[in-house]
């Protein structure tokens, strides 16, 4: 066959994909979103109605949040997609929610301050993408400043979810105050309330300007992770923390801080259950605020709801939490003390028990506190500047009755501190602490 002929063939053959894609998309689009609100039932999320054309659908979602936002519970999302050939890409808008008409009139033009872009690729992942313009504006007699920033979020059909903020900073004159923020994060969903992955907060500075309370930190980092054995089911989560200066006014200046808090070998169903009870409590008692009810009888209504509810459930579910090789740990702990204590403060900490346990079984330890090391390792290394000595000078004394040391001793210039635990034993700074029954009582 001749160029001259061919050419037209492929000519027509790209019309007829150019037009048919953007309506294959659109199915497919379709069917992803139908498939994903099956797959994904909760009371979070809602897909309330796909208007699917050819070349561009309306889509509109309805958001719950688990706490308030702007004194409403629901969000309305409402999608405006455009089919391509590769990708269904919409400009999403929030324009049926009357908070969100009553927030844009505090811009001259009506109109607010940031755009959101979602993208819907053939290959199944969701792209969101938000640009912040920088801005001010009024709220309750408050000048805000914000600077620009972007949101993009993306998740894959395997619930693999990647997030990265860039935020410039913010201030509120005699209020607060800060600077560039960064946020990353990788997770993926393995079960409800339970991730694999790892976020990242990084804060260059933020700034109280408030006299009555006066804060300050910089160049903060906050990191989170978690990591899940299927064979296992058990988890092990991590909190990561380090700052240049940290000044809460009315305490000694904290610089260059340092540390990481872990809980390994979690069983991943009790973990569920905890973190299930303590949001139900987080929200009962957020929602006693919005009645108007003071902060203790809130939370405490909260807990007595959550606790009715949970009924005999309490003992078993923690007793799945005391499981062999369950450990909490702080390592690597440092930090530097200005004004009356110079110094810096060191300290390693790890607990974890040696074998299964029930709430029922600590009830013993009270009456012979010596075996609770039969069922706990315990190791602890602690330093901290001699000048504490002055301030707390039960430091270096015995604080119950068998001890055979104080709880730090005196090296060079530094106040040390070791514990751990020797074959059902436990030593305090190389000495064994030997306990007498109902010392628990003496504290």
């Amino acid at each position: 066959m001749k160029i001259s002929k061919i050419w037209p063939v492929l000519i027509g053959i790209f019309v007829v994909l150019a037009a048919g894609l953007p309506a294959l998309n659109g199915v497919l689009l379709e069917r992803f979103l139908n498939h994903w609100g099956l797959e994904n039932r909760t009371d979070a999320v809602e897909i309330l109605s796909i208007d699917r054309g050819l070349f561009s659908s309306a889509i509109e979602w309805k958001l719950t949040c688990p706490f308030p936002f702007a004194g409403a519970k629901d969000i309305r999302v409402t999608d405006r997609a455009r089919h391509g050939c590769f990708a269904v890409t919409s400009t999403s808008s929030l324009e049926k929610n009357p908070w969100f008409e009553k927030f844009c009139t505090r811009f001259p033009d009506g109109k607010p301050p940031f755009e959101i872009t979602t993208q819907y690729k053939i290959s199944g992942t969701v792209t969101a993408h938000i640009a912040l313009e920088e801005c001010t504006f009024t709220s309750q007699g408050q000048t805000v400043e914000l600077q620009a920033g972007t949101v993009h979020l993306a998740m894959d059909r395997h619930q693999q979810i990647s997030f990265l903020a860039n935020w410039g900073g913010g201030h509120i004159p005699e209020k607060f105050e800060s600077g560039p923020l960064n946020v990353d994060s990788r997770l993926k969903k393995i079960q409800e309330r339970i991730w694999d992955g790892r976020l990242a907060v990084r804060a260059d500075h933020i700034r109280s300007l408030d006299r009555l309370q006066p804060f300050e930190a910089s160049r903060a980092a906050l990191t989170i992770d978690s990591g899940f054995d299927p064979e296992t089911s058990r988890l092990c989560l991590g909190l990561g923390a380090s700052f240049e200066v940290l000044n809460q006014g009315d305490g000694p200046v904290l610089r260059d801080g340092n540390g990481r808090l872990e809980l390994n070998r979690v069983n991943a169903y009790g973990w569920q259950w905890a973190t299930g009870l303590f949001s139900d409590i987080g929200q009962g008692a957020v929602d006693g605020l919005i009645q108007g009810r003071p902060v203790t009888d809130s939370l405490n209504q909260a807990v007595q709801a959550v606790s009715g509810r949970a009924g005999f459930q309490f003992f078993s579910q923690c007793d799945r939490l005391l499981k062999q090789g369950l450990e909490i740990r702080a390592k690597d702990v440092t930090v530097q003390i200005d004004e009356d204590t110079p110094g810096q403060v060191t300290a390693d900490m790890a607990l974890a028990l040696k074998k299964n346990m029930t709430l029922a079984g600590f009830i013993p330890i009270v009456l012979r506190p010596g075996s609770l090391f039969e069922i706990l390792d315990v190791k602890t290394s602690i330093g901290l500047p001699l000048a504490m000595a002055r301030k707390a000078p039960d430091l270096l004394r015995p604080v119950v009755p068998g001890m055979g040391a104080a709880l730090f001793v005196r090296k060079k210039d530094r106040l040390s501190h070791t514990a751990e635990t020797r074959q059902g034993r436990l030593f305090l700074n190389d000495q064994e602490v030997m306990f007498e029954p109902h010392s628990l009582f003496s504290f």
